[in-house]
């Protein structure tokens, strides 16, 4: 091959190359100036532009955000049942305080609008009052000051 024939096949080959640069900044303008709504077709597949991620991403920060609430709301606590039944769905919990001095709070899960018990948690009173924490040493922490953290 002769020097001519050397440029003009290494002309090709930069010519090639330029259209090849030419089509790749076009897909990354596309990727990075597309609207919401906008995909770019790669040699991959289908990606879509940074506004269009950037909607998905918030759509789904969004539905998390809702689902979380909605489990939260199953640890609210209401004044009473009416309320509580009020201010949950159908299958969701909420907490009422107990009326007895050695309960904190009564669950209770809305089944069509009907308030069911699901459990009572105890008070700290009556929790201490019946002696049942201990410490490694076998001693109740009810009868150490500050929880057996003291002397």
């Amino acid at each position: 091959m002769t020097d001519i024939e050397s440029l003009q096949a290494y002309g090709g080959q930069l010519a090639e190359a330029a259209e090849s640069a030419t089509a790749s900044a076009k897909k990354q303008h596309e990727y990075v100036n597309g609207d919401a709504s906008t995909d770019v077709l790669t040699e991959s597949g289908s990606v879509p532009s940074l506004a269009k991620q950037v909607v998905l991403g918030q759509a789904k920060v969004n539905a998390s955000l809702e689902e979380v609430a909605s489990q939260m709301a199953g640890a609210m606590t209401y004044a009473n049942t009416t309320l509580g039944l009020a201010g949950t769905n159908n299958e969701g919990y909420f907490s009422v305080p107990s009326p007895e001095s050695s309960e904190y709070l009564v669950l209770y899960q809305n089944k069509s609008g009907a308030a069911l018990e699901v459990k009572r948690y105890p008070s700290a009173n009556a929790i201490f009052s019946r002696n049942i924490w201990y410490d490694p040493f076998g001693e109740t922490l009810a009868s150490r000051p500050l929880l057996g953290f003291g002397t």
